[in-house]
């Protein structure tokens, strides 16, 4: 059951964040994507390296 927080959260997150990036202003969706996309890269290798451990 553990499992389920580890994914429900971050997918509740993202959806915020598109919702909230999606009635922004042109900047702010600018600025929102950027962070969202730093967001995902900082997932991505926290994952990787997570993997390489092993």
């Amino acid at each position: 059951m553990s499992w389920w927080r580890h994914v429900l959260v971050p997918v509740a997150g993202a959806a915020i964040t598109v919702a909230v990036i999606v009635e922004a202003s042109g900047a702010a969706q600018v600025v929102g994507t950027v962070w969202f996309v730093i967001g995902l890269a900082v997932l991505l290798g926290q994952r990787g390296r997570t993997e390489a451990a092993r």
